[in-house]
């Protein structure tokens, strides 16, 4: 999961933010003037990208070295729970994460936010600094406001059908010293520079969260080697299988 700065979308979470400031003060009219939407941009989340569709030449163009690769299938609710909740030493940090469908039409994303800001009215009321309940802080209202933007895209893109998971990271986490021998994530490099991620959980107290596995059309690979060597690796009843698509 890297950060969505370093998207291939350059304006990820930006347009989707947008849209929400536009229809915010329509539900909270109240808010205007109070929101500081350069606070909300320096939220820091991490996202990686899966598609509904695991057979797509584009696809395989563009993210399997041209279709020598491979695609896997993953089963999103035993995924979800091999990343439910992280333990570091004995300190239970409680699930943060989100996997949903991408909005790529506009007026579907509109409807969304609108359903979730006048939800939240109707259940919290304004949020305030007031913190109890059934008060919410501005803070927390401002960081579901960025999750939510963090699942819309331009309609350019809408080809891959993405479900995105993220997670928002703590800069608090990191230099805890409590978890200073596990860090909330690490840094690579990248065409867009230094990139932060974390790594995803696929498999968990013997449960795994793949369950197909696609050879690219132009992947020599034997399907019987794959899958040996996925159950020397403790992942079993997974259903490989060769691309539908043929080029060179």
């Amino acid at each position: 999961m890297s950060s969505l700065r370093h998207m291939n979308d350059p304006f990820e979470t930006k347009i989707g933010l947008d849209i929400i400031s536009e229809l915010l003060y329509d539900v909270f009219p109240e808010l205007r003037n109070r929101i500081d939407w350069d606070r909300i941009n320096n939220e820091y989340f991490l996202g990686c990208s899966f598609s509904l569709n695991g057979d797509v030449l584009s696809q395989w163009r563009a993210y399997t070295d041209n279709g020598n690769g491979f695609s896997l299938g993953f089963n999103s609710e035993k995924l979800s729970n091999c990343n439910k909740e992280d333990d570091y030493k004995g300190l239970k940090i409680p699930n943060r994460h989100s996997l949903d469908k991408i909005f790529y039409n506009k007026d579907d994303f509109c409807s969304h936010v609108n359903n979730y800001l006048t939800d939240y009215r109707a259940e919290y009321g304004i949020p305030s600094e007031e913190t109890s309940y059934p008060k919410k802080k501005l803070s927390k209202f401002l960081h579901s406001l960025f999750r939510l933007s963090c699942f819309y895209k331009d309609s350019f893109y809408a080809e891959e059908k993405e479900i995105r998971y993220i997670v928002p990271s703590s800069r608090k986490l990191i230099i805890n010293p409590i978890m200073k021998e596990d860090k909330e994530f690490d840094f690579r490099a990248s065409d867009i520079g230094l990139t932060p991620y974390s790594k995803l959980k696929i498999a968990k107290n013997e449960i795994h969260a793949i369950e197909e596995i696609v050879l690219g059309p132009k992947n020599e690979s034997i399907i019987q080697d794959i899958e040996l060597f996925m159950n020397i690796n403790g992942f079993h009843n997974i259903q490989i299988y060769k691309s539908k698509g043929n080029y060179r």
